[in-house]
């Protein structure tokens, strides 16, 4: 009787570590199934993103805390990463000292990613010229729990607006300057007649109010035109302000 009840005990002993490991099986294979499957989300969020960077025209560069190039676009190799072989290629391996090369004498990156990081702020660089185009950076730091760990550098080429912008200026400064010929004859004329002609203009009322608001008309389109030269003259450079305590 004693064997019985041990054999029958030992059997349900068994049966309950079967289904204790039946149990543990099954949940081993569902956080299985789970971290498969969360694996397959991040490597396809992975390539959304590297596909997203790839096809930007700006410029992208992402950087360590140790200013090592993590990710590197392509808009960016074509911009900083020339190969000394070929202008129209780039080189294998884009890295900062690369970059450092290619941007010597014209702007120190490194010192403004190092700025950024340390300072833990966004720097920008409007305007610089670099083998006949004119660029802007954009840098902010990578910033996790409060900490840096890296840096953006965004690259845009802003050629094409600076083109138009010159354009804009050149016409201004033209059409301001023909624009002014004709009215200065014409405020010449006009107060040349009611200088000399005064006398018999005034006898006709409407011809003398006639010839004033054409002098006061042509005096106020100089001033605007005026104000327009001036405006050109500030954009380009060619207008210097004396500071003087008064």
């Amino acid at each position: 009787t004693k064997s019985i009840k041990f054999y029958v005990g030992l059997e349900r002993d068994m049966s309950k570590e079967k289904k204790l490991m039946d149990e543990l099986m099954a949940e081993k294979e569902g956080v299985e199934k789970k971290v498969e499957e969360r694996t397959k989300e991040l490597i396809e969020e992975k390539i959304k993103l590297s596909a997203s960077i790839s096809s930007l025209t700006l410029g992208f560069i992402m950087t360590d805390g140790k200013n090592n190039v993590v990710t590197i676009n392509q808009a960016a190799r074509n911009m900083l990463c020339k190969s000394s072989k070929s202008p129209l290629a780039t080189v294998e391996k884009c890295d900062l000292v690369h970059i450092e090369d290619e941007l010597k004498g014209v702007v120190d990156l490194r010192a403004l990613i190092n700025r950024s990081i340390t300072e833990k702020k966004v720097l920008l660089v409007k305007e610089l010229e670099f083998e006949g185009r004119f660029l802007k950076i954009f840098i902010t730091p990578i910033l996790e729990k409060s900490q840096a760990i890296g840096a953006v550098v965004l690259v845009d080429d802003i050629t094409e607006a600076k083109i138009l912008d010159r354009s804009k200026d050149e016409f201004f400064s033209i059409a301001s300057h023909e624009l002014r010929t004709p009215l200065t004859a014409i405020r010449g004329n006009t107060s040349m007649i009611m200088q000399f002609y005064g006398e018999k203009i005034k006898k006709e009322p409407e011809l003398a109010e006639m010839m004033e608001d054409i002098n006061e008309s042509s005096e106020r389109l100089i001033g605007i035109v005026n104000d327009f030269l001036d405006i050109s003259r500030l954009e380009q450079g060619k207008m210097v302000f004396k500071a003087k305590s008064f």
